[in-house]
């Protein structure tokens, strides 16, 4: 996806924090330059309150391309005065590199991240999920837990899973629970949790209609 210029969207931010009267509704594309990735597609929205909010779609694998890019975006918003409360991931995934997606979640503090009707966020996708404040998840979204491996034998990484399960914890998810999927769960299956198990384990704050 080809982005605008990013300026057009500090463009935007401009003349919101300048205007009284309500807005009209515009989105403008955050350009990603040197960080761009296919999975990754990121655009400014005004609401017509005035207030600006960003808009990163995650869809594909977790690659280093991709966390270059949700990082790139982050930075291009926050300089243009839109921070992680107002900033929206839409997550669908496979999942991929679990410490990019720890790294990446640690800046997602007071974000809002959400699994679409027909999304489904697996793997280290998880941990991205888990990372926004306000967790919202379609009823027809999925989320999926298996234990973290080492990609070259594929044996279980029971390290991975602490490290997983300390976060999971401060996010308030109910880590035991969890510990005990991943821990019975190989690195080659997938246990997937409706919208209704995502709440209940905490995971998710809010199941959208």
């Amino acid at each position: 996806m080809k982005l605008r210029f990013f300026w057009t969207f500090a463009a935007i931010i401009f003349a919101v924090s300048s205007a009284n009267a309500s807005c009209t509704e515009t989105n403008s594309d955050i350009a990603l330059g040197w960080a761009e990735s296919p999975h990754v597609s990121a655009w400014a929205n005004v609401d017509s309150d005035c207030k600006a909010w960003t808009f990163i779609s995650i869809d594909g694998p977790l690659e280093r391309s991709t966390f270059r890019a949700i990082n790139a975006a982050m930075l291009e918003s926050m300089s243009a005065g839109v921070f992680t409360d107002r900033m929206v991931f839409i997550l669908n995934s496979p999942g991929g590199d679990l410490d990019g997606a720890y790294l990446s979640a640690l800046g997602m503090h007071g974000a809002t991240t959400v699994i679409l009707e027909d999304g489904q966020c697996a793997s280290a996708c998880t941990i991205l999920f888990a990372a926004g404040e306000n967790r919202v998840i379609a009823k027809g979204g999925l989320l999926g837990i298996h234990s973290a491996y080492y990609s070259g034998s594929g044996e279980q990484a029971l390290l991975g899973n602490i490290k997983v399960v300390n976060f999971l914890e401060s996010q308030g998810v109910k880590h035991k629970r969890v510990m005990e999927l991943m821990n019975t769960t190989p690195g080659t299956d997938m246990v997937w949790l409706n919208a209704q198990n995502t709440k209940a384990l905490g995971f998710a704050t809010r199941i959208a209609n």
